[in-house]
């Protein structure tokens, strides 16, 4: 869509969220000052937001390498170890076989929306957790672990396509899931239909601009 001025995208607004929440694309609008401002759908914004944020931290980068080499070399965990930890999680989403699918574009409860990438013909996946993952849940206090659980063994597996939001550059394919403070980073094994959560980490909250 072609750029606007405020009074423009006032007018348009209802056309510009739908052509925007249905291609993906951005809108530009400027004010008298010449400033810009570009509107985009909020899922792209969260692919930004998050991929920039995990750029941006040493650590997390670090976590994320040391779970990808934690799958590679074997250190992980299977999804009925992981519903172990938890038997009501195990009760409330039948985690171990198939549930219905989620109705399209839910999310996480207070969390990003949908990403692009479409979803395939619906069969629920299974769960890979790396060593370095798993030992991090371990020691999450309530309620936010049974929060994760509860996530990671319901929707995440039902659609995971859906349930987080694509990540850019460096981190490409993967996708990182915001639940409870924390966020989830996992990979898509298509072949063997597997969702394979490499880290999972506290959310450092964004300092307030002085």
């Amino acid at each position: 869509m072609e750029p606007l001025d405020i009074a423009q995208a006032q007018a348009r607004l209802p056309e510009i969220v739908q052509w925007v929440a249905s291609t993906w694309g951005k809108v530009p609008i400027a004010d008298p000052s010449h400033a810009v401002v570009l509107v985009v759908p909020s899922g792209l914004w969260y692919t930004y937001e998050d991929t920039l944020d995990l750029l941006g931290d040493a650590e997390a980068m670090r976590r994320i390498q040391v779970g990808d080499d934690a799958i590679q070399n074997g250190d992980f965990v299977t999804q009925r170890e992981v519903v172990s930890m938890t038997p009501a999680a195990a009760q409330s989403h039948h985690a171990t076989a198939p549930t219905a699918p989620r109705p399209s574009g839910a999310h996480a409860p207070g969390t990003q929306p949908t990403s692009q990438l479409t979803s395939t013909p619906y069969e629920r996946w299974h769960l890979v957790l790396s060593g370095p993952a798993m030992r991090d849940l371990r020691v999450v206090e309530e309620p936010a672990r049974s929060q994760l659980l509860s996530v990671i063994l319901g929707e995440l597996l039902d659609d995971p396509r859906r349930a987080g939001v694509e990540l850019r550059a460096s981190l490409a394919r993967r996708l990182a899931l915001r639940v409870a403070g924390y966020r989830v980073i996992y990979r898509l094994d298509a072949v063997k239909h597997a969702v394979r959560v490499i880290d999972i980490a506290r959310v450092t909250p964004a300092a307030s601009p002085v």
